[in-house]
């Protein structure tokens, strides 16, 4: 009898394998006593412990290959940052020291104190990252043990679906290197940072499966549907049967989709589309090529800031960014300038005692209160613009003052650039990403003074609704769908149209085939997206007729409820054009 469990799905993908339970590696301590001699001994293993595992993941970051996201990059980078400097290693000492302790009971100790303190931060993001320490923490008491801190997953194959009650990021990258056909946790929401790596690695996966470890067996049939958010059990011989074929239909799928990478994007009444890509490092380059994108929409430059004791020069800038364009070959870059101060942070910055880092000093913000942050970047990018076509592009603008004042500041550069004789491109296009209503609001004001305008829908979704999206109790508000964000999409489209400015969309919404064929209905014509959705994207546009959708776009514009607008969007996806 075929058994179901339910979760949530993360990869629109399929896999049948034998379950392999993986049980939670967590090493067991003592408390324990030892000598007045002992203590700098001690002191010494910690220390060799911390370093070895900053080692570690540094060699992690280091070796990522090409078809890993740039989020498991900066989930790394997190980490490393923890084990740099006294941050993990200051309390412990002194609790060896004072108590006389092993090394692994202070680090122990101190994880349990740091945990009760982010337990009690209100911030639900900031609470979530305690999950960080503990990986970090149990990484270096597994070293200081002698023991294994990930999983191996070298001896299983690809036929095995692993079933824990949690994974790192970590994991899932050895898990997708290793072959893995899929995984099941008990734990974790969709935008956790190994469903995030999941769904942009393209590994079958279903999450927040309550008990799946003691439900499932080890070595039983599974068939994981990431679509539905199904785990089935045991599968009968007719279910195992269409599932199989489902598989063969995805393999043909992926065949034909490989097909369209010289092929034009262009919709069935001829309307051109372009399709650009996210990135975050040089290694992203050959993916992007292989998928066909026609250029790099979003270079996010944050990496170059963290994991770090100081910050990047110009020429840390102008080398990197010089080297995406030698990758390019000509193909356009898109320099999106630090946006830092949300979930993510650096060295200088204390967000600590901040209780929502998402609504306090980030992006353009951030960089407007430190000109030693900004101007180094600014001169670089416009450096790297004597050598390809590159872009410029500036992260949550709110307000005219701010724009006016980044435009003052690129001004202010390049005149120190020509009295120094150092090329670049005069005429470098400047544009800003829209991520708040306010910025909606103020947009036609925007339109006059930038070149082009990006649309983030994460956060222009979170801050319409005042949600925290890795908030679970919240994270049902977070619809691209809802009639809000509609009517903001299409204002934002429209006044770009009008001010004959181009604008595109690089949030996750950008490579969700739902919702393709409406924001081609809203008069998209850019879009900007993680490499590995290209080209489905690209199928979705080449079968649509601009026509026979319109009308479905205006009663979907009409609609007040979310289920109405769901239900149109499926009807208008399954319309054969």
């Amino acid at each position: 009898m075929t058994f179901v469990l339910h979760g949530i799905g993360i990869s629109p993908q399929v896999a049948i394998g034998k379950a392999r339970i993986l049980r939670s590696h967590c090493p067991s301590i003592a408390k324990q006593a030892i000598t007045e001699a002992q203590i700098p001994q001690e002191i010494d293993r910690l220390n060799a412990a911390l370093q070895t595992a900053h080692d570690q993941l540094n060699q992690a970051r280091s070796s990522i290959n090409l078809e890993t996201s740039s989020e498991l990059a900066g989930f790394l980078d997190a980490h490393i940052l923890m084990l740099t400097g006294t941050t993990l290693s200051a309390t412990p000492i002194e609790t060896i020291k004072n108590k006389s302790v092993s090394a692994e009971w202070a680090l122990k100790s101190h994880c349990e104190n740091l945990i009760q303190r982010f337990n009690t931060m209100q911030d639900p993001y900031l609470r979530s990252r305690k999950l960080d320490v503990e990986q970090v923490i149990n990484r270096v008491l597994c070293i200081l043990l002698g023991e294994e801190a990930s999983h191996n997953f070298e001896s299983h194959n690809s036929h095995e679906i692993i079933v824990a009650n949690d994974l790192t990021p970590a994991d899932t990258l050895l898990m997708h290197d290793s072959g893995i056909a899929a995984f099941v946790t008990e734990s974790g929401g969709a935008l956790s940072h190994t469903a995030i790596l999941a769904k942009n690695l393209g590994i079958p996966a279903v999450i927040g499966v309550q008990n799946a470890s003691q439900l499932i067996s080890e070595n039983s049939e599974l068939i994981i549907d990431g679509k539905t958010g199904s785990v089935l059990l045991n599968p009968c011989d007719r279910i195992l049967q269409y599932y199989q074929d489902v598989l063969q239909r995805n393999q043909q799928q992926q065949i034909q989709l490989n097909k369209l990478v010289n092929i034009p994007c262009k919709t069935q009444s001829g309307q051109l589309v372009q399709l650009h890509a996210n990135v975050e490092t040089v290694d992203d380059i050959p993916n992007m090529i292989a998928s066909g994108a026609d250029g790099v929409g979003l270079l996010r430059t944050e990496f170059l800031f963290m994991n770090r004791e100081s910050l990047p020069s110009e020429e840390e800038h102008f080398e990197c960014y010089q080297a995406f364009i030698q990758a390019l070959n000509g193909k356009p870059l898109t320099i999106r300038t630090l946006d830092l101060g949300a979930d993510k942070t650096f060295h200088h910055q204390d967000n600590t005692s901040v209780s929502n880092p998402a609504l306090g000093l980030r992006a353009v913000r951030l960089c407007l209160s430190d000109a030693n942050l900004f101007e180094p970047q600014i001169r670089a990018i416009l450096r790297a613009s004597a050598f390809g076509p590159v872009r410029l592009m500036v992260p949550m603008f709110t307000t005219i003052q701010e724009i006016d004042s980044v435009i003052k500041i690129i001004h202010g550069q390049m005149s120190k650039l020509q009295k120094k004789k150092i090329a670049f491109n005069e005429r470098i296009h400047i544009g800003g990403m829209i991520e708040t209503p306010a910025a909606v609001l103020c947009l036609e004001d925007f339109a006059k003074r930038l070149d082009f305008l990006s649309i983030g829908t994460n956060d222009l979704i979170q801050y319409t609704f005042a949600i925290d999206r890795v908030d679970e109790s919240v994270n049902y508000l977070f619809n691209p769908g809802h009639p809000a964000i509609l009517k903001l999409l299409k204002t934002i489209i429209s006044t770009a149209k009008k001010h004959n400015i181009s604008v595109s969309l690089c949030g996750e919404m950008a490579g969700d085939i739902k919702y393709t064929r409406l924001l081609l209905g809203l008069g998209l014509t850019e879009f900007s997206m993680n490499p590995n959705s290209i080209l489905t994207i690209k199928s979705q546009i080449n079968t649509t007729n601009d026509h026979t959708i319109k009308p479905m776009i205006e009663r979907i514009l009409e609609q007040a409820y979310p289920r109405e607008i769901e239900t149109l969007l499926e009807s208008m996806n399954c319309t054969e054009n």
